[in-house]
């Protein structure tokens, strides 16, 4: 007989905003991105770190956008209110004419990498990795 064992996913912390008319383009100032059209309608482009597809790049009003560790993500309302609650009271107000360059995580260009061997299990798999620097 198989014994399996249950887990529960780990929790994160996020902050998002839900994209209305009247707030997309403080949205796209937030993900340092800009407001596009397409046949759909108004939509904010995020920067996505690992897209699966194009509309996980795209922002459409009444979708979410959050910001977790590894940078942004968009959410449509029901897989946003399938994965979240709210934290009771918990609200953050940005600046959105005073935001750092470029919050978002996005992978170092090509020639700031290396290629190194790293140990997974018994295999050593080839991986991209920033170049240490040297003082």
């Amino acid at each position: 007989m198989l014994e399996t064992t249950r887990y529960i996913r780990k929790k994160f912390d996020i902050d998002a905003v839900q994209v209305t008319g009247s707030n997309i383009h403080e949205v796209a100032k937030w993900v340092d991105g800009e407001v596009r059209s397409d046949a759909q309608g108004q939509y904010v482009k995020v920067r996505v770190h690992r897209p699966l597809n194009d509309r996980q790049t795209k922002a459409y009003i009444d979708d979410w956008v959050l910001y977790a560790g590894t940078g942004y993500k968009v959410y449509t309302p029901k897989a946003f209110a399938n994965s979240f609650e709210q934290v009771s009271g918990e609200t953050n107000l940005v600046d959105t004419d005073n935001l750092p360059k470029r919050r978002n995580t996005a992978p170092a260009p090509v020639e700031d990498t290396e290629v190194v061997g790293v140990v997974e299990g018994n295999v050593v798999v080839p991986k991209r990795v920033a170049k240490k620097k040297v003082s």
